[in-house]
This record gives C-alpha cells, sequence and structure tokens, in this order.
C-alpha cells in the first residue's frame, strides 16, 4: 500500500492517515516474511491519537457481503458440540500481556477502563477457554481446526483511543501495540498449516467495531482467517465471519422482579440515538397510563445493577449501530430482552435462538407499542424460561459455553461445501 499524501481525501473505511501510514509500513514489513520483529512500536503508537469516525460508517460498508448460506444455517443447532481437534499456535504467550506493567486480566477487569472495555473480552476469554479445552492438541498434524491467539480487540482499543487510554502501551515480551498485528503476520506466512489452505482452517478473534478499517486492509494473512467479527455473519472474502455475542455483564439475581422493564443505556449523544429517547418517552406514558403493570425501575443512564435484575424485560433500543452488549447483559441478569428492531437479529450470531428467548415491542407507533407491551406480559414465563435455558450459549466465563458454540459453528462452517476463495 502506498502512503496518502497529506491532505488528500482517504478512501471510505480507510484508517486515518497517521494510523494509515503505520500499518502500511508495519505490511511491507510483514509481506517480506522477516524472521525478527522489532521489540516496541512506541514511537509510531503516537500516531493513534486521531479519532476515527462512528461505527456507524464501518457497519455500512458491510452491507454487500456475501451473507452466510442457508444450506449452513439450517445444519446450525444451538446444542451442537464441536468434535474437531484443534491446534493452538503458541508463539506468543498473549496471557502474559502486560499494559504499563499491569496484567492484562486485571485491565480488561477495569469496568471503567475506556467505557467499559470488558463488552469487547471475548479475545481474552476465547483465548483462555481454547487452552484448556479438552478438544486442543499440541500435534498441529492431528488438528483440524487452528486456532491463531490474540488480543487484537485489546490493541485496537488501546491505539484508537490513546488519547483516553491511561496506558501507554500494550505489550507481550516487549512486543508492543502496532507490532504485535506484524509479529501475528509473519507467524502465519511462516507457517506450512496456514499457507496449505491459505487460512481457510485458521479461526481468531476481532471483534472490536475498529479491526476491520484499522488492519483488515492492511494484512492479508490475518484477514484470511475466519473469525469472530463486528456485527457480522457473511462469507467476505471467502471465509466464515460469525457476529461476537459481546461479553455480558450480569447482575446478581434478584429474589423478586419488582418491575416490569428497564433499559440502561448511554443517553449522552441524543442526536445520535433517537431509538433510545423514543424509548424512554413511550415507556414513560406507558407507565403513567397503568403504574402497576408497565412499572420502570430506569430507563436512561444510570447504574445498570441492580435495576436490570428487579425487571423482568430489559429494552435494547439502537444506539451507533443496530448491536449491543446490553442484551447478554440482560440475559445473564435473568430478564427477558426486549427487542425495538428486525435489524438488531441480523447482527447477532446464528446459533442462538434469539427469538424464542425475546420479545419483539415497536416503537414506530405509541398504539402498537401499548399493544406489544401488553402481549409481552402475557408471554414473560415462557419466555424467561427460554432465557434459562439458552444461557449457556453466551455465557463466556463458563466453561465449553459460548466458546464450544462458536467452535461448533466454525467446525460446521469450514467443513461445508462453500466456494474458497484464497
Amino acid at each position: 500500500c502506498a502512503a496518502i499524501p497529506v491532505g488528500a481525501e482517504r478512501p471510505q473505511g480507510l484508517a486515518s492517515a497517521p494510523l494509515a501510514d503505520t500499518l502500511c509500513a508495519l505490511q511491507s514489513s510483514a509481506s517480506r516474511a522477516a524472521a525478527d520483529v522489532p521489540g516496541s512500536a512506541e514511537s509510531e503508537d503516537a500516531q493513534y491519537a486521531t479519532e476515527h469516525e462512528s461505527a456507524q460508517a464501518l457497519a455500512l460498508t458491510r452491507s454487500s457481503a456475501e451473507p452466510l448460506p442457508h444450506t449452513l444455517l439450517d445444519k446450525l443447532r444451538p446444542t451442537s458440540e464441536p468434535t474437531s481437534r484443534f491446534y493452538v499456535y503458541p508463539e506468543l504467550d498473549w496471557l502474559s500481556m502486560t499494559c504499563d506493567g499491569v496484567p492484562i486480566e486485571k485491565v480488561i477487569a477495569n469496568t471503567s477502563y475506556l467505557n467499559k472495555f470488558p463488552k469487547h473480552s471475548d479475545d481474552y476469554l476465547f483465548i483462555k477457554r481454547a487452552l484448556e479445552h479438552p478438544l486442543r492438541t499440541d500435534d498441529p498434524e492431528k488438528a483440524e481446526i487452528f486456532v491463531v491467539p490474540s488480543l487484537f480487540n485489546v490493541i485496537t482499543q488501546q491505539l484508537t483511543k490513546l488519547h483516553k487510554t491511561p496506558y501507554k502501551s500494550c505489550c507481550v515480551k516487549g512486543i508492543c501495540n502496532a507490532a504485535l498485528y506484524h509479529q501475528v503476520e509473519v507467524m502465519l506466512s511462516n507457517s506450512q498449516w496456514y499457507n496449505r489452505s491459505a487460512g481457510r482452517d485458521h479461526v481468531l478473534v476481532n471483534s472490536h467495531w475498529d479491526h476491520e478499517r484499522s488492519v483488515d486492509a492492511y494484512f492479508k494473512r490475518i484477514n484470511n482467517c475466519s473469525s469472530i467479527s463486528f456485527e457480522e455473519n457473511s462469507l467476505r472474502g471467502g471465509r466464515c465471519r460469525v457476529a461476537s455475542t459481546y461479553v455480558g455483564r450480569p447482575c446478581k439475581s434478584a429474589k423478586r422482579k419488582g418491575f416490569a422493564f428497564s433499559m440502561v443505556a448511554s443517553m449522552a449523544h441524543e442526536n445520535n440515538f433517537p431509538d433510545r429517547v423514543k424509548t424512554c418517552e413511550l415507556l414513560s406514558r406507558a407507565e403513567g397510563k397503568d403504574p402497576q403493570r408497565f412499572s420502570v425501575s430506569i430507563c436512561g443512564t444510570g447504574e445498570q445493577c441492580p435495576a436490570l435484575a428487579v425487571s423482568k424485560f430489559g429494552f435494547h433500543a439502537k444506539g451507533d449501530t443496530w448491536g449491543s452488549n446490553r442484551v447478554m447483559d440482560t440475559m445473564l441478569s435473568r430478564s427477558v430482552p426486549a427487542f425495538t428492531a428486525e435489524e438488531q437479529f441480523d447482527v447477532l450470531p446464528p446459533f442462538v435462538p434469539w427469538r424464542d428467548l425475546s420479545v419483539m415491542v415497536h416503537i414506530d407507533d405509541e398504539e402498537r407499542f401499548m399493544e406489544d407491551l401488553d402481549t409481552a406480559m402475557g408471554q414473560y414465563e415462557e419466555k424467561i424460561a427460554m432465557v434459562q435455558k439458552w444461557i449457556p450459549l453466551i455465557d463466556w466465563e463458563r466453561s465449553g459455553g459460548a466458546f464450544d458454540r462458536y467452535m461448533s459453528f466454525f467446525e460446521q462452517c469450514i467443513e461445508s461445501e462453500l466456494h474458497w476463495d484464497p
């Protein structure tokens, strides 16, 4: 790739100039498949301070991607268990990462860090679950799937929010920030297992909203792996891309559900979040009409716990994109998700029966909204039973759990008769 002159307009979706130039330099180096990687990228990282556009821009670029075929979707079952043995590349000990000396587990556990970053920690939990899984093999000759461990979400969050993060560098054994992308690209270029299939049977996590725009355009081998991605279910690039669930944050289960509804969500950018504003306005009017039946614990900004746990339903209204960790927060808190748009189902992984465990409440018309609320209340017992049944599918903290569902999906996708273009 070539640097774009200062002042020139950048192609839509391309990273900001400093970010793009840094990644271009790393890509050029990686394409030579150098055996050694510089120990630090600190001088390059200062260039990442530029703000990026909203995640909406990225979501729009996905609209033309080839969807997952029905022949595959029809085979998916929520209870499917993975059977393929998999190999985890050992070259980098990602779980030893530190950010300015702080162990990565403490960085991720810090719920105040960068707007509750734990929702993007599926890369960290994916590695943990993979390393402890009984289907893992240390012999690549015996593997049918290859796991490429990485903390790309951590790195992307760190570098695209450098002006907000308390950390200067996140490093694995002296290799820091952007240089870690390069290290993975070089590792794959030198791998006989990757090269025999051009990455078709390799899987990784790159589900941060800014990852594709910041990285995928620059590192072909990383992008040629099947992946857990941001709000995407497609065969883009001839690889299986399946949407992330986000990592939910549960509230302690309440003995009694004293309220009917809640929605704990950011309302700071009201011009960007009209669906949230409208939802709260409609809920307020509904509660005014029947405060007993349609009681609301909270709608808008506030503390998630215990408000969500003491409510029968947790609303999910669009923010800057259709997706949110709110659905997972609601389920893990033993409440029923209330969707407000059909598009919200499309950006969730297809192996979970979302419609069976949720209700739909339309916000385009007040009369219809009231009817949907009334219907939802009548379905509560049925829906909460389904939530309880399917919680393991989205629980990353549980052994097996979400990890097994994703590996089962990749297994079926890789084995299916799809057209794979390297």
